[in-house]
């Protein structure tokens, strides 16, 4: 039993076993071997397999989405379209992992429809994410438009990487100052709601919610670490292009926890995870997300043992292996030693498998390893040294990575590459170890003393410089590429540079991307030419060129003349092609200094910087002009155009702010004006065509009030048909009002009501139509063919002393029977003035005249006209009608509703309720559904003159019910 028993230990053996200890507890303060510790977990990590989450699908921007949508980025009217199409089968919740913090400039209604698309759905989760300043001091928060934001849930996207580069850890909440947002994938797990979200911040441990820190810190509490179901691809995934179109694919998705992201090369911001590192693959950012859902989901959550807690389990198991190796006969020593590391190994991987709880075992391994060479004094130094024991593990973490690593030697020579180095770099290591790193990549790496001098070598900040910089490397192949440079330098004790830590990236593809993305921003993909956006940008440098060097700035734009002509007859590939040569051809008018942009659809900007000598600037805009009325051909066949010209230009350079846009809003001016005298010309901006056009007012003034004064011969009355659709036939008429003017053609009430309220004719021009539609009708009555008609009256006109003599007076001249006249009025014609408005329709009912409200629905004191006025008829305004097959289902339901009450409300009240702007069958049928029979619109026909009308009454079956 005195082999077994307990031998005394010596002062040398307790010193040694003290130094030990104390080398146990410096590795697990300073965390140098955090690396195996790594390697260890993701190990671990990448054996486990498990099922994942069935009710978890991302939706993936891919290749196959660009190749069919288009390049990125694209308007956001496709995610709203995509959110309306998953609100139909009502899945749980949606994420939409992209960063919409900035409007979209390029479709400014976008943001409306994805804000409506994100309100109808009700569970739609939203990105946040930190951007630190250029000094690195301070943060700021990346967050959702905030209309975006009113009906969304916020989660942060903040993915915390290793110093290895590889993703391992979350943390559930962050925040500016406060940890505020939950992660993403615990926005997503929680279902979005944001009850749940204010339960689970109630949870959070009392000394996170009081974290704050007035320096604009980003703030993260109750970290976890990620297992993860597979490798990339491992849920299932399906591509944006085709959920937009394919039902089948949309039906499967019903009660699914959907991600939206990207995963396009070149777009997705990918990273490296324990499941992907052998396989050299980045996993996505929606990938991540989906792994941390499925994570929360299923209780799969690893945490990690706090650090002092770790120390102190790892010194603890180093002093109980000494204290057993210590008891035991050498002999045994190795087996207890193999027994302990594999007891270790063991105890992590059940805590990690079974527990979910992560013990680092990097330094009680190398502990373990070191006590049996620590029995032995001459072996001290190799236990000093056995940090180096770790060399091979790090070597294939090295290799392991996708990113280049190298380390140099003071003098910026190579001392270590991994393999991946080697294939950036175009070389074997035996060729360039040894080799200044600088002469590679011409990147200076180590600081000279200059610099270690401004950058403060007295200061107490010990860590080591970094920097990232961007440099072109030619291999020796010829081949050029683009690399990333991040640069780590290494100093001893005394600020000495002892080397530096360099990783490269090769960014080639990365940077290409980002080149497209920014050249289809300030191009037009079509002609080639600069976008409008991109001539904004540049105008006020043109400017300050031409004040500097005195000369003229010529701003010129092209207008094709009835472009869709173009279009309707050859098609839109055709038009495309007119506008590809009609660039090229004003690009051959102007010099490599001057620009030329496409303003708009068939619009050309040109701004010319260049001295201009009298008269010059007119030859130019004929030169302009002749370019543009050459043939064309196209698919062979002939074409001529023409184009309007507006011109604006100034010969005086203190003229030109290069702050202001003014002339090219002039220029657009002086276009119209060509297109308003009917275009194929050009014109010069001058300030007098304000004036101009103040005559052209006088003139249509003038012209309509010559109408008036001919009467019928200019002013053609309309009829449009009422029907019942129960009984399927025509039962009254609305009467309509076009003006024949003589070089504008035929123009509809938009065109002149407003002038004839604002000149006040409005009164004589509803005279004139009471007193044509009335003689109209009774003519047709005399011939047997009876006719109701509904006449729209003005404020004017009603509120006017003599407008009862005026109807009593055209009913008695034209022999019209009261009862089948109908006034209109509109809430705004009798709201200003209503008790006289009320004892004006009152005295016309007393003559047997039906009163309508027109527009109901649309104003403010609609009910309490119910009360006042004494009417007959109710007509429901178009818009709620129209609004029936809107795109957005919540404006839908909302034209249901108020549709639905008005009949209600009419019929309780004893009304006839008329539905205006009838123009589809779902129209029809949800009016007829719901006992509103009196319709009229374009469903069952246009403005119809006196022989056709007759004509459409005489033939009731074609009437469409």
């Amino acid at each position: 039993m005195a082999g077994w028993g307990i031998r005394s230990i010596t002062g040398t053996s307790k010193l040694r076993a003290a130094m030990l200890l104390v080398v146990v507890g410096l590795l697990s303060v300073s965390g140098w071997l955090q690396r195996l510790d790594w390697l260890v977990y993701d190990e671990i990590i990448s054996r486990q397999s498990f099922q994942p989450d069935s009710d978890i699908v991302i939706v993936a921007i891919d290749e196959e989405s660009l190749r069919t949508i288009g390049k990125w980025p694209w308007s956001r009217e496709l995610h709203a379209g995509l959110i309306d199409r998953l609100s139909q089968i009502g899945s749980n919740v949606v994420a939409l992992d992209l960063l919409l913090s900035e409007p979209d400039v390029d479709h400014p209604e976008a943001d409306k429809r994805l804000k409506t698309a994100i309100f109808t759905h009700g569970n739609v989760v939203l990105p946040v994410a930190p951007a630190q300043n250029a000094s690195g001091d301070r943060f700021s928060l990346i967050q959702p438009l905030a209309s975006l934001q009113r009906r969304a849930t916020l989660g942060h996207v903040d993915v915390e990487l290793d110093r290895d580069g590889v993703a391992r850890r979350t943390f559930l909440y962050a925040g500016i100052d406060i940890p505020a947002f939950p992660a993403l994938g615990l926005a997503l797990a929680d279902k979005g709601s944001l009850p749940n979200r204010m339960r689970l911040l109630s949870r959070m441990p009392e000394a996170d919610k009081t974290i704050v820190n007035t320096g604009n810190s980003w703030v993260r509490s109750r970290e976890i670490m990620v297992p993860f179901a597979g490798p990339p691809g491992t849920y299932p995934r399906i591509s944006y292009a085709r959920l937009l179109n394919d039902d089948d694919l949309l039906d499967d998705l019903r009660g699914k926890i959907i991600i939206v992201g990207m995963t396009a090369t070149g777009l997705q911001q990918g990273f490296l995870t324990p499941v992907s590192l052998t396989r050299h693959n980045y996993m996505s950012g929606v990938e991540w997300h989906a792994s941390v859902v499925d994570m929360l989901r299923n209780g799969r959550s690893i945490y990690p043992v706090p650090e002092m807690v770790a120390i102190a389990v790892t010194v603890l198991w180093v002093l109980a292996v000494l204290l057993v190796v210590n008891i035991v006969p050498g002999r045994f020593r190795s087996l207890v030693l193999l027994v302990s590391l594999a007891a270790g190994i063991g105890l992590v991987t059940m805590l990690l498998g079974v527990f979910h709880i992560w013990l680092p075992p990097g330094v009680a391994l190398i502990g373990t390893l070191a006590v049996y060479p620590l029995q032995s004094w001459q072996r001290i130094n190799e236990f000093i040294q056995s940090q180096f024991i770790t060399g091979s593990c790090l070597q294939a973490v090295f290799d392991s990575v996708q990113e280049g690593v190298i380390t140099v030697d003071a003098k910026g020579n190579i001392l270590y590459l991994n393999q991946e180095s080697e294939r950036i770099l175009g070389a074997r290591s035996e060729q360039l170890i040894g080799k200044p790193l600088e002469q590679l990549i011409g990147v200076c790496l180590i600081p000279d003393k200059q610099d270690r001098d401004v950058n403060g070598s007295g200061s107490a900040d010990t860590r080591p410089d970094s920097r990232i910089q961007h440099c072109v490397l030619t291999l020796p192949s010829g081949d050029r590429r683009t690399i990333r440079v991040t640069h780590r330098a290494l100093y001893d004790r005394w600020r000495i540079p002892a080397g530096a830590v360099v990783t490269i990236s090769d960014i080639s593809d990365t940077l290409e991307m980002k080149q497209q993305i920014a050249r289809q921003a300030n191009y037009d993909v079509l002609t080639m030419l600069p976008s409008r956006n991109f001539l904004l940008s540049r105008f006020g440098e043109l400017a300050v060129s031409a004040r500097q060097h005195g000369a003229a700035l010529i701003v010129c734009l092209v207008s094709v003349d009835n472009f869709s002509k173009i279009n309707d007859a050859f098609g839109y590939h055709s038009g495309d092609a007119l506008l590809k040569m009609i660039a090229d051809r004003l690009l051959k008018l102007v010099c490599s200094e001057d620009l030329i942009a496409r303003w708009s659809g068939d619009e050309f900007m040109l701004v010319v910087d260049r001295p201009v000598r009298e008269g010059q600037e007119l030859q130019f805009a004929r030169k302009v002009q002749e370019t543009i009325n050459r043939r064309f051909e196209i698919n062979g066949q002939e074409v001529f155009i023409s184009a309007s010209i507006g011109i604006r230009i100034s010969s005086q350079p203190d003229q030109v702010d290069e702050k202001s846009e003014i002339f090219l809003d002039e220029a657009v001016s002086a276009m119209r004006r060509v297109k308003r005298q009917g275009g194929n010309g050009f014109q010069f901006y001058a300030s007098g065509q304000m004036n101009a056009w103040t005559r052209e007012q006088l003139e249509f003034e003038r012209d309509f009030r010559l109408a008036i004064e001919n009467q019928d011969k200019a002013l053609h009355v309309l009829f449009q048909p009422i029907v019942d659709v129960q009984q399927k036939r025509v039962v009254h008429n609305e009467v309509l009002v076009r003006w024949a003017h003589p070089t504008r053609g035929l123009l509809s009430p938009g065109d002149f009501i407003p002038l004839a309220e604002r000149v006040g004719l409005i009164g004589q021009l509803g005279d004139l139509v009471l007193w044509i539609s009335c003689r109209i009708a009774a003519d047709l009555a005399k011939v047997g063919q009876a006719v109701d008609i509904s006449v729209n009256v003005a404020s004017r006109q009603l509120l006017h002393p003599d407008f009862l003599q005026k109807v009593a007076g055209v009913l008695e001249r034209t022999g019209l029977p009261a009862g089948r006249l109908m006034l209109e009025i509109t809430e705004s014609a009798v709201i200003s003035d209503l008790p006289r408005a009320a004892e004006a329709l009152v005295r016309l009912k007393a003559l047997g005249v039906a009163i309508a409200l027109d527009d109901f629905g649309t104003g403010y004191s609609s009910l309490s006209l119910l009360r006042e006025l004494p009417l007959d008829i109710l007509k429901i305004d178009k818009s709620f009608i129209q609004g029936i097959e809107q795109d957005h289902p919540g404006d839908e339901k909302f034209d249901f509703a108020i549709a639905r009450a008005i009949i209600a409300l009419g019929d309780n009240l004893g009304l006839g309720v008329i539905a205006e702007g009838v123009e589809t069958e779902k129209h029809m049928e949800f009016l007829r559904k719901h006992h509103c029979y009196l319709q009229q619109g374009y469903y069952f026909s246009r403005p119809l003159s006196t022989t056709q009308l007759m004509q459409f009454m005489g033939r009731p079956d074609s009437i469409r019910v």
